[in-house]
């Protein structure tokens, strides 16, 4: 699952597991933020919309969990 871990100015940190790498923004055809999951199929990369999804309610309710206690 490639992750977009932070952006700033025209460089996107992408989280890959354990490792991470930087991609120029031109790059990503699409609008990205900050936690969004991408894909690379046959060198470009897409939008993964329901992983993202998926990703930011299992982060919300592990944040809850802690904090709502």
């Amino acid at each position: 699952m490639l992750v977009v871990e932070k952006i700033e100015g025209n460089v996107v940190t992408i989280e890959d597991g354990n490792s991470h790498f930087n991609l120029n923004k031109t790059e990503i055809s699409f609008s990205i933020n900050e936690g969004d999951v991408i894909q690379l199929i046959d060198g470009e990369y897409y939008p993964d919309e329901s992983a993202t999804k998926l990703r930011k309610a299992k982060l919300a309710a592990l944040q809850n969990s802690l904090f709502s206690k």
